[in-house]
């Protein structure tokens, strides 16, 4: 008992440290050799409280240094801030998505988890195969696993997922690019008829993003309030940037709209002030 206490206030002190001090995680990988390996979890923990670029790289990095500790690190590795989701998810999602194939069951579970939590549609047709998977927790992962990346409360049925995966890769291929040039349209009914559409495909958040922005982008002030809440229903981490600038909007309910988005993607409940959301997004 003695020594959870002393990991859960070492997870919960390096989890404030690192909120504060970006630079952390980088001296810990510099000096991790030091840390004595019974503390690495709590290392682990502590810093995916709030887990930057910085310490992803960290956590890879203890990878591979027991089965104990890979389960940890898996657990973290899906929860990177939105202001650094861009920069890391090509990587880390080669790196799940490798594990989906590990021959320990609790290593393909938690990577399974893990992939639901990052919301990446590539991701999909991995966990349709994971629900055959011969082991009922991996199997039950990934089906937690879809459910999360897709916002459907569907059954562990494969077919059923395999025609939603098959819709949706049919619907970014046939229907997104007219979409796109829609949100662009100068006509306000057409471009907010697109923005309403890709609403109903919120979960594919990497694929909708570039009409996301065209739409924060565009003249009518309408149809950038309905391109937050776009932006705020997928978790559009590539458009705190386009977000934050339009706290400065010249129309309030913009204004109300880009803040209630930041809030939302950002998970925090920052204030209505561009000062304060520069400072947290670090422009």
């Amino acid at each position: 008992a003695t020594r959870t206490r002393v990991q859960r206030e070492v997870e919960a002190a390096l989890g404030q440290l690192a909120a504060r001090e970006g630079s952390l995680p980088w001296i810990l990988a510099d000096s991790l050799g030091e840390v004595p390996e019974a503390l690495w979890p709590a290392v682990a923990r502590g810093v995916g409280r709030s887990l930057r670029q910085s310490g992803v790289a960290l956590l890879r990095r203890m990878l591979g240094h027991g089965l104990e500790l890979d389960l940890v690190v898996l657990t973290e590795l899906g929860r990177v801030d939105p202001r650094d989701r861009q920069a890391v998810r090509q990587g880390l999602f080669d790196l799940l998505s490798t594990r989906l194939d590990d021959t320990e069951p609790r290593v393909r579970k938690h990577a399974a988890l893990a992939l639901g939590r990052l919301h990446d549609f590539r991701a999909a047709e991995a966990l349709v195969r994971g629900l055959a998977d011969a082991d009922d927790s991996v199997a039950r992962a990934a089906h937690h696993a879809l459910q999360s990346l897709s916002g459907m409360g569907w059954p562990a049925e494969a077919g059923r997922w395999v025609e939603w995966r098959r819709r949706e890769t049919l619907w970014l291929d046939s229907e997104l690019p007219g979409l796109e040039r829609d949100v662009s349209a100068a006509d306000p009914g057409r471009a907010a008829g697109a923005l309403r559409e890709l609403a109903h495909h919120a979960h594919l958040r990497d694929e909708i993003a570039s009409p996301i922005l065209s739409g924060l982008h565009h003249a009518e002030p309408s149809v950038v309030e309905l391109a937050c809440s776009v932006a705020a229903a997928a978790g559009a981490d590539g458009a705190l940037a386009e977000l934050l600038g339009l706290l400065e909007h010249a129309d309030e309910e913009v204004r109300r709209a880009a803040h209630s988005a930041l809030v939302s993607i950002g998970g925090v409940r920052g204030p209505e002030e561009l000062s304060w959301w520069r400072e947290w997004l670090g422009s």
